[in-house]
């Protein structure tokens, strides 16, 4: 939800979203964590919910086309993610976007985008957004004393 919320594109990289996964979880929760932890945890949400649309699912990213005029970027194009990637389901993007709002996000999700995320747009996105939003640098989230008044920590 935070990666979607802070502009990161709609196909999440699997390794993104372990590596990301692991300050969203309580001590207690992270001492429980199994081998298998992560592939129960894709598993489980790839199922569907009430019949309809499963949380997260994975996708296959169309090919990246090139434009006809031939311009700088079209020999640039970013190179697909290696491994699977995930989406999220709509309805979970926007209750992020709401619940989430004030919430920044844990040292996990920055040490994950930074070493993760390859495609330019999701990091100028998330560098961006880190800037602006949290003074800090992407590698490290700001200290609470220097949130935005009304932030909170976690979730």
């Amino acid at each position: 939800m935070d990666a979607r919320r802070l502009g990161v594109g709609l196909h999440l990289p699997q390794a993104f979203l372990t590596d990301a996964a692991t300050d969203y979880l309580t001590d207690t929760d992270y001492d429980q964590l199994t081998d298998d932890w992560a592939e129960q945890a894709f598993a489980e949400l790839a199922q569907l919910v009430h019949g309809k649309q499963a949380p997260l699912r994975r996708t296959t990213p169309r090919a990246p086309r090139r434009p006809s005029i031939p311009s700088v970027l079209a020999d640039t194009l970013a190179p697909p993610p290696a491994g699977p990637v995930f989406r999220l389901a709509d309805y979970l993007e926007q209750h992020g976007r709401t619940t989430r709002s004030r919430l920044c996000p844990p040292a996990s999700f920055w040490h994950a985008a930074h070493t993760r995320l390859t495609h330019p747009d999701d990091l100028r996105s998330t560098s961006s957004c880190s800037r602006s939003t949290y003074p800090g640098s992407i590698r490290t989230p700001p200290p609470p004393a220097a949130w935005p008044a009304g932030w909170t920590s976690r979730s």
